[in-house]
């Protein structure tokens, strides 16, 4: 109009514009184009694993994805299989911010297969290619016992061990381990002292 401008929005892509009830003394066109971005999905998680097994739990492990789609990675989602199963089942019920992940809840002596999909803004890329399958089982040359009496001593004699769990219920014990031969080792692995801060706590050595 004479006195001012009039915008005209057009949402699409066009090379002719044609408008009606112009007033003599109007000039057209200034013209703009505006672009709106819209971030993608992020590409699939790299070089999903196993880095360690139990008879009920997985540590699946990933590296983050080349592309995150242009815009920041929110988190991951992992998924599970049987071997004898064609569904995969969520392993993870809130969104997991690191690039490692305990799956618990396995059934011992069954095989597992696992696979990652990274996600952001836009919603949910696609998965990563899925791990080896893996047997839910206790390593060779681990010790494992259980107890559900508290306050109760236990203690354990070895030669190889790696891997030593305790089922307890309340009130909470204090844990110490010790080597039989405290000469041999030097440094912190000599001695193991702690108090869980719940039933769920694990300690590693």
């Amino acid at each position: 109009q004479p006195s001012g401008c009039t915008p005209v929005w057009q949402p699409q892509a066009l090379s002719d514009f044609r408008s009606k009830h112009l007033y003599k003394d109007d000039h057209f066109f200034n013209c703009r184009q505006y672009f709106v971005f819209s971030p993608d999905v992020p590409s699939e998680p790299l070089n999903c694993r196993i880095n360690k097994t139990n008879k009920d739990c997985m540590f699946v492990a990933w590296d983050k994805p080349e592309s995150d789609g242009g815009s920041p990675i929110t988190g991951y989602y992992i998924e599970r299989k049987e071997r004898n199963s064609l569904l995969w089942v969520k392993a993870n019920d809130t969104v997991v911010r690191n690039t490692e992940y305990p799956c618990a809840g396995l059934i011992e002596g069954l095989e597992y297969t696992f696979r990652v999909c990274a996600i952001n803004r836009a919603g949910q890329g696609k998965p990563s290619k899925k791990t080896d399958f893996v047997t839910a089982r206790t390593p060779v040359g681990a010790f494992e016992t259980n107890t559900y009496a508290p306050n109760i001593g236990i203690s354990v004699l070895f030669s190889i061990c790696s891997f030593v769990s305790l089922t307890v219920v309340l009130p909470l014990p204090l844990i110490l381990w010790t080597s039989v031969r405290p000469a041999e080792l030097t440094g912190p692995r000599s001695l193991l002292r702690s108090r869980p801060t719940s039933r769920n706590s694990m300690w590693t050595s």
